[in-house]
């Protein structure tokens, strides 16, 4: 018989496995996940209003918290609906990628009590680190080399760029080469000037000597001059930068620059316009680039908008005096899923239009390309082109690799587009000679295949074709916005 002493106690008991029971229940209430741009399904009610009470960052082993923080459009104690939160954290998500500083970016909302909630950011780092050593045969195939081994005419060295040295999106890029060319030079950017991370700062340098250099452009093909017994050419080139980035998507960088070059007697006598027969020259330069994105993803856009504008002032006198303007746009309209397109346009001036030969570069230096005119160079003043196409993904996949020492492995995304592409354009030249291709309306066109490993190494195959009537299968291992 039981008595009310046992009674008590058995009810106490049952009371306390309730309490435990309701408890592990709240608790998970509190912990589920509402959103995650990992797992983003339909959800019932995007109505309800949230105010974040934390935001927590994980995954951040070597980058600073207000780094990341930094890409982010919200913050705790803010309140916004759960629609404005989704856009928001899908936002933050492509803004996170777009510093290339991580493999994986996750945004999620946790409901953790009424309309209380907590923000997780969990960042998986990428490999910062990048050596590559290098080798240049000068003049002459490899085959050719084989049977010579002339070692004189072979440049080597090695290419060593860190991302993300303190943890603030900071970047160091090193570059030494020695034989039969010799350069050392030294670039830094992303040093932090205010908690905010608005302001930044930068520098370069670099020195070198070479023993070959173009000296003129005839029949839209340079014309170089060596001697493999002596530099001809040496030059020592610094620039110092500051950069305010007052929101999100728009950047501003002012500049001031020097450079001091030195050239043989030989490259003014062959061509009097190469500096306007002087053999040094020195000058000052400053600079002004605004640059503003709004894409998907920077490395390989698919989606979104993004501007440039170059304003640069070199020299104050003869031989260099330039006034420089230069103007970039591209957009990005996604048709489906799996298919997009790209319409570029480009356009530079210099005054005044007589120039030196050494600041007439244009097709074919600086990034500046027409697709099926890679075998030609086409210097100029003024001008503009043209670019677009048509891209379609045809491989999506990701390629597993266990690897405890080399983590970045474990997870290797491959991404393949098909692509049909035509360009148009015009250079001018006040002074062309024998350059067909100045001074005339430009055309190509032709169709590739662009491959996207490691979210930002690109390789572009293409065949082109041009007005000419010529046509090429070409590499290409940039994406040139």
């Amino acid at each position: 018989m039981l008595t009310r002493k046992t009674l008590r106690h058995v009810l106490i008991v049952l009371l306390s496995l309730a309490g435990t029971t309701l408890s592990a229940q709240v608790a998970f209430v509190q912990s589920s996940i509402i959103y995650s741009t990992n797992d983003a399904g339909t959800l019932a009610d995007t109505t309800a209003v949230f105010t974040i009470r934390e935001i927590v960052i994980e995954g951040n082993k070597h980058t600073k918290d207000k780094i990341i923080l930094r890409e982010l459009s919200f913050g705790e104690g803010e309140q916004y609906p759960l629609n404005v939160l989704i856009q928001r954290f899908n936002s933050a998500k492509l803004q996170l990628m777009n510093t290339t500083l991580f493999d994986n970016v996750v945004v999620s909302l946790e409901n953790v009590r009424g309309n209380e909630a907590v923000v997780n950011v969990t960042v998986k780092e990428r490999c910062y680190v990048f050596p590559t050593p290098f080798v240049k045969i000068i003049g002459q195939t490899f085959q050719e080399w084989c049977q010579a081994m002339n070692f004189e005419q072979v440049t080597y060295g090695i290419k060593l760029k860190h991302k993300n040295i303190s943890g603030l999106n900071d970047q160091v890029d090193l570059k030494w080469s020695n034989g039969y060319a010799k350069e050392l030079g030294l670039k830094y950017s992303g040093l932090a000037l205010d908690h905010e991370l608005k302001w930044s700062a930068g520098f370069s340098v670099s020195t070198g000597k070479v023993r070959d250099i173009a000296y003129c452009t005839e029949a839209n093909q340079r014309l170089s001059y060596n001697d493999n017994n002596r530099f001809i050419y040496s030059y020592l080139e610094a620039t110092a930068s500051l950069t305010y980035r007052p929101a999100i998507r728009t950047k501003h960088t002012f500049g001031i620059g020097f450079t001091k070059q030195a050239f043989c007697d030989s490259l003014g006598k062959m061509n009097k316009n190469f500096t306007n027969e002087y053999s040094k020259v020195t000058y000052p330069e400053v600079f002004y680039n605004m640059q503003y994105q709004d894409l998907d993803f920077i490395p390989y856009p698919t989606k979104g908008y993004a501007a440039n504008f170059l304003f640069q002032k070199k020299g104050l006198n003869s031989p260099i005096d330039l006034w420089q303007l230069t103007a970039r746009t591209t957009a990005f309209w996604p048709l489906s899923p799996k298919t997009f397109i790209n319409l570029q346009v480009t356009g530079t001036i210099k005054l005044p239009f007589d120039q030196p030969y050494t600041q007439q570069g244009f097709v074919g230096q600086n990034g500046m390309f027409l697709q099926g005119y890679e075998d030609y160079v086409i210097d100029g003043v003024a001008g503009g082109f043209t670019k677009a196409s048509f891209n379609r993904n045809l491989l999506d996949h990701n390629f597993h690799i266990k690897s405890k020492k080399f983590k970045q492995l474990n997870d290797i995304p491959l991404k393949v587009y098909g692509k049909a592409f035509g360009n148009a354009g015009y250079v001018y030249n006040s002074n062309r000679g024998s350059n067909f291709l100045n001074n005339t309306f430009l055309y190509s066109g032709g169709v590739g295949l662009d491959i996207v490993l490691f979210y930002d190494v690109i390789f572009r195959f293409e065949y082109s074709f041009n007005h000419l009537g010529g046509n090429g299968l070409y590499l290409h291992d940039k994406n040139n916005l």
